[in-house]
């Protein structure tokens, strides 16, 4: 009989994992995407899309680029090029062609762990793409990770990748990408992971720690001690490993104020309030 798997200790509160708060009104377009759309940057890489409104999906002349600003991690680009197509071409926002911009923009927003701008990201979908199936496994993705459920992200990844394949017909090139797009993220979300679970324990089981990687007990051990975590086989634990201290810093104790910059006494609040009550007497 297998023994059940491990109950994930709750993850103690810290700045670096709060969940944003989501709200509701949809933001207007930033001007910096109208600004941007005009310079020289922008109107190079848009130069894929080439303004054709007669073909059938801007989106889809855009998407290779997305897939190689993404596999080379230059995350902050997929951005930029994604919501500039979406301003470029509105009159096409309802096609169904549309998540091969979104699906990178949103996972390129996770992996900068920018939780707020993605929500805004599905929230400007047409009702119409709400209903698409990619579209609500982003949903869930998004939602399992500001909830932060770190055992479900592993599973709505999955969902995500099964429910995208096929989804868009002729899309062959998004059935084939889907799959690196989203291990590309969770390589950058687990990464992140660990470096808040090293902040968060000074040390943690294998097999808890392997339940917050989506992984097994064995493959948790090997990713933790190439990031520098120190396994205890007695106790089958990992611990982070010792940061480096650094050395006390000077510090300097203060001399006696200079006069110009004593501080300032009740005497001299008495003089400010009298001389304002004597220039409000004269005006």
């Amino acid at each position: 009989m297998s023994a059940p798997p491990p109950t994930l200790p709750p993850t103690p509160p810290m700045p670096i994992d709060e969940v944003p708060s989501l709200p509701d009104p949809v933001p207007p377009v930033p001007e910096f995407l109208h600004a941007e759309s005009t310079s020289a940057g922008p109107a190079v890489a848009l130069a894929a899309i080439g303004g054709d409104h007669t073909r059938p999906s801007p989106y889809r002349q855009v998407f290779p680029d997305l897939l190689q600003a993404y596999e080379r991690g230059r995350y902050n680009d997929v951005v930029r090029l994604a919501e500039e197509a979406e301003v470029v071409f509105p009159a096409m926002k309802e096609r169904p062609t549309r998540l091969l911009v979104t699906i990178p923009l949103v996972l390129s927003y996770l992996s900068i762990d920018d939780l707020a701008a993605a929500h805004w990201a599905l929230v400007r979908l047409p009702r119409v793409l709400h209903t698409f199936g990619p579209t609500r496994a982003l949903e869930e993705l998004l939602s399992t990770i500001a909830h932060r459920d770190h055992a479900q992200v592993y599973a709505a990844t999955k969902n995500l990748i099964s429910v995208t394949t096929g989804s868009l017909k002729g899309e062959d090139e998004l059935d084939l990408a889907i799959k690196p797009l989203v291990e590309s993220f969770l390589q950058t979300y687990r990464t992140r992971l660990i470096a808040i679970l090293s902040r968060a324990y000074p040390s943690i089981l294998a097999a808890d720690a392997a339940a917050y990687l989506g992984m097994s007990p064995e493959e948790a051990v090997s990713t933790c001690k190439s990031m520098g975590w120190i396994y205890d086989e007695a106790m089958v634990s990992l611990r982070p490993a010792p940061a480096a201290q650094e050395p006390p810093s000077s510090v300097t104790v203060p001399t006696a104020f200079h006069s110009s910059l004593a501080p300032s006494t009740l005497m001299d609040f008495v003089g400010i309030a009298n001389g304002a009550s004597r220039l409000e007497s004269a005006i």
